[in-house]
C-alpha cells in the first residue's frame, strides 16, 4: 500500500501517512528504557545519546558546634590575642573527603573531651563561615578569625557591646574563601578584645553560639 512506502526512524506511516516515532527510533539514540529523573547524555564513544543519571548535586561541607558546654572545660586558659577559642561538639557533620577535625579526647572527665582544637582541609576550594559569642565583665568586644599558621584566612567577626568603637560596622561571622594547594590546618583564634570575662565565668555561652561551617566548592 502507498502509505508503507515510506518510512521515518524505521516507522511505517498509518493509513492517514502520520509517523509515531519513539525516542529509541532516532538514529543517534540508544537510551533503552530510562527511568524516572535520568537525562540524555552524549557517548562519544558510540556517538549515540544514552540513558543518564542526573549528576550528583552534594556539598562536601564540615558543620560544627552550636552546642552548649560549660567553658570551662575546654583546654583554654586564657581569652587574651593569640589564643586558641574552643567549640565543643560531640558529633560534628564532616563530608569532606580527606579532611580530618582534631579534639581533645582520654580525659577522665567526659565534658573534657571532643573540644575541637583545629581542622585539616586537603587541597581545594573553600568557603569559611565561623562565629562565637562570649561573656564580658563590662561593655567591651571580642574580636575572632580563622587562621592557617600565621596568615589569617577569613574577616574579623566581632561581638560585644563596644564592637562598633573600634571595629564598627563589623559582622558576627568571620567568612573567607581561600584556595588551599595541599593539606593545612586550621584554627579559631581571638584576635583582639576588651573586657571579656574570666574562664570560669564564660558559662555554655562559648560552646552555645560557637559554630564553624566550611563549604568546599568547585
Amino acid at each position: 500500500m502507498s502509505h508503507n512506502n515510506t518510512k521515518v526512524g524505521g516507522q511505517n506511516p498509518d493509513i492517514q501517512g502520520d509517523v509515531t516515532l519513539g525516542l529509541n527510533d532516532l538514529s543517534d539514540v540508544s537510551a533503552g528504557t530510562p527511568a524516572t529523573g535520568q537525562l540524555l547524555q552524549y557517548d562519544s564513544g558510540s556517538s549515540s545519546w544514552a540513558a543518564a543519571n542526573t549528576p550528583a548535586t552534594t556539598i562536601e561541607h564540615m558543620w560544627i558546634g552550636g552546642k552548649a558546654k560549660a567553658y570551662s572545660n575546654s583546654p583554654a586558659t586564657s581569652l587574651s590575642s593569640g589564643q586558641t577559642v574552643y567549640i565543643w561538639d560531640d558529633s560534628p557533620i564532616n563530608t569532606i573527603s580527606g579532611s580530618s577535625i582534631s579534639v581533645t579526647s582520654g580525659n577522665a572527665n567526659a565534658d573534657e573531651n571532643d573540644w575541637v582544637q583545629s581542622i585539616t582541609l586537603p587541597a581545594g576550594k573553600y568557603v569559611f563561615r565561623v562565629q562565637s559569642m562570649f561573656e564580658f565583665s563590662a561593655s567591651g568586644y571580642a574580636v575572632y578569625q580563622f587562621w592557617a599558621g600565621a596568615s589569617s584566612i577569613t574577616g574579623y567577626g566581632v561581638v560585644g557591646d563596644s564592637r562598633g568603637v573600634l571595629y564598627g560596622p563589623s559582622n558576627s561571622t568571620a567568612r573567607g574563601f581561600y584556595n588551599i594547594s595541599g593539606n593545612t590546618t586550621f584554627t579559631l583564634k581571638i584576635g583582639a578584645s576588651s573586657n571579656l570575662d574570666s574562664i570560669a565565668n564564660q558559662g555554655d555561652t562559648p560552646s552555645e553560639f560557637g559554630l564553624i561551617y566550611v563549604e568546599k566548592v568547585n
